[in-house]
């Protein structure tokens, strides 16, 4: 396989003799957390690429500190309500893109993306206001509990701008997730299959 191919240059990436590299570092991380997770689960393309979906849509929403409860309620209304089964695990590793570390630049895109869909005549707030807020009221141990009530009260600091501009992000790339995801179980299962069928076939020849 050329090292130039798109396989080539993720398996480049992740390569051991890179791994003093910050960004070899980032990317073997990112697979070990995401694609890792989804290469092992059994479920058919469908269910796997579902369970990206929402985990992406929970975490492209305004919810770091409750995302695994909210998950898991989530699950679990599915399975015993609607008969339909995803991955937790999956759904809770995809919803990793929103933690403490993103949660100030994203939560502020949220809400200058509610201000454009929602213009008000109420004061804006800066990137330096919402930096400082969450800094100031969010601890980094912050329980299910205290991360709740903060978000309530952010809400009532900046208003329902946070929560419609996040919607938009949620809905787009965790459609976009279940496209992708999909097309790559459905790429990654036909290459599992054919490398099995491979050692068969090298068994019965000897």
């Amino acid at each position: 396989m050329s090292s130039n191919t798109p396989k080539g240059v993720l398996k480049r990436l992740r390569h051991r003799k890179n791994k003093e590299f910050w960004w070899s570092k980032a990317f073997r991380y990112l697979h070990y957390k995401l694609i890792i997770p989804i290469q092992r689960e059994k479920d058919s393309p469908h269910l796997i690429a579902y369970s990206v979906m929402i985990g992406l849509f929970v975490g492209f929403t305004p919810s770091v500190g409750i995302q695994m409860p909210a998950l898991f309620v989530i699950w679990w209304i599915a399975k015993k309500i609607f008969k339909f089964n995803f991955s937790l695990l999956i759904a809770i590793a995809w919803s990793w893109f929103s933690n403490a570390a993103t949660m100030i630049p994203l939560y502020y895109l949220f809400y200058a993306t509610g201000r454009l869909i929602l213009p008000t005549d109420e004061d804006d707030f800066s990137f330096e206001d919402f930096s400082s807020y969450i800094s100031s009221n969010l601890s980094a141990d912050a329980g299910i509990a205290e991360s709740f009530e903060f978000l309530i009260d952010l809400i009532e600091l900046v208003g329902s701008s946070l929560l419609i501009g996040s919607l938009p992000w949620a809905v787009g790339l965790s459609l976009l997730g279940y496209w992708l995801s999909l097309r790559a179980t459905l790429s990654y299962q036909r290459f599992r299959q054919e490398r099995m069928l491979k050692k068969l076939h090298e068994k019965s020849d000897q």
